[in-house]
């Protein structure tokens, strides 16, 4: 089985997952949907991307 070329990232806020998965169903291509659990360190304003913010189960489906 091939990967889906497009990953959805499912905030548990309904109204952005919504958008995501919108978009994604839109483009008529297989996606694949990895839902996001903020921890505590969601909170803090971090200067550079990273995934420091989920929960530890979070980060392992995206990695």
């Amino acid at each position: 089985m091939t990967e889906a070329p497009i990953w959805v990232l499912a905030d548990p806020r309904a109204g952005t997952a919504a958008q995501a998965l919108g978009i994604a169903e839109r483009l008529d291509v297989p996606f694949r949907t990895l839902p996001l659990e903020w921890g505590p360190l969601a909170r803090l304003p971090w200067p550079w991307p990273t995934l420091v913010g989920l929960t530890p189960a979070a980060r392992g489906r995206v990695a």
